[in-house]
């Protein structure tokens, strides 16, 4: 039957079934785009699919020349959700830094995960939520007025409204609670 390569190469639905390890190492380095395509999925199999995308040029190097367009090879684990029909997709991260020996492991890993019943993607995305509330309650007051300031900068009048807001909380506010964890911070300590 030989190899298919493409959107739906895995199964008719955008399954993860079928044949395992697909490619090899050349055909991996050597892929590139046809003329007319943008995008290019390769499976590798069960899931597993190296992405090639189209990287169009829009900025000018040093000398003010238009860089070559180039192409992006990626990794990433396609299945269809469970609780929604759709397909989803993840990415596994860049060829440059994922080998396809590596691409296999996170993907051998995300299909035990689907076998167990877990949706990869909602189970990252509970992880990356959790690391953000862990983050929170760990940054000082001093981090989080920084960061306000920095977000609210760009709405005020001047840049001296930045200013006084740095000085008074600097002046009145970091000596006292600046070190201490936002969670730990009641009306009391006000």
């Amino acid at each position: 039957m030989g190899r298919k390569y493409g959107f739906y190469a895995s199964t008719p639905s955008g399954g993860c079934l079928g044949r395992k390890h697909n490619l090899t190492v050349a055909e991996v380095n050597s892929a590139g785009l046809d003329d007319n395509t943008s995008r290019r999925y390769l499976l590798d199999g069960g899931g597993l699919y190296l992405q090639i995308t189209h990287r169009p040029s829009t900025d000018l190097d040093e000398k003010g020349r238009k860089p070559s367009e180039g192409v992006t090879k990626s990794w990433c684990f396609r299945y269809r959700s469970r609780t929604t029909g759709k397909l989803v997709e993840m990415g596994l991260g860049a060829l440059q830094t994922v080998t396809l020996a590596k691409a296999r492991e996170k993907a051998e890993t995300l299909r035990k995960m689907l076998l167990g019943g877990t949706d990869p993607k909602s189970a990252k995305d509970k992880n990356v939520i959790a690391a953000k509330i862990e983050a929170a309650r760990t940054m000082t007051f001093d981090e989080a007025a920084a960061s306000y300031i920095r977000d609210q900068r760009a709405g005020w009048k001047n840049e001296k409204h930045g200013q006084q807001w740095e000085n008074t909380l600097s002046t009145y506010v970091s000596p006292i609670i600046g070190s201490l964890p936002v969670a730990s911070i009641d009306l009391p300590m006000v």
